[in-house]
C-alpha cells in the first residue's frame, strides 16, 4: 500500500482579484507613507503617535507588504491621519 502525504490543497485565487488586492495594498500604502511625511514623522515617532508598532511602518515603507491584509492597512491609514 502506498502512503499518500496529506497535503492541503490551495485554491487558486482568480488572478484579477489577486491584482486587485496588491494594488489596493500598495495605494493603502503610499497613503500611509504620504500622511507619514507630511506630517514629518519617522517610524520610530509615528509608533509614539498611533501606537502601531515601527517595525510595521518599516515593512510600510519598504514596500514589504505581504504580512498586511486591507483592514489592517485601513487601520493604520485611519490612525495615521486622525490622531495628533
Amino acid at each position: 500500500m502506498e502512503q499518500h502525504s496529506r497535503q492541503r490543497q490551495r485554491v487558486p485565487r482568480p488572478r484579477s482579484e489577486s491584482a486587485d488586492c496588491e494594488q489596493l495594498r500598495a495605494l493603502l500604502a503610499a497613503k500611509i507613507i504620504a500622511a507619514l511625511d507630511d506630517r514629518k514623522l519617522t517610524v520610530r515617532g509615528a509608533h509614539e503617535v498611533t501606537g502601531v508598532a515601527a517595525a510595521d511602518f518599516s515593512r510600510i515603507r519598504k514596500a514589504n507588504l505581504g504580512r498586511f491584509t486591507i483592514d489592517r492597512l485601513m487601520t493604520i491609514l485611519i490612525r495615521s491621519v486622525t490622531t495628533a
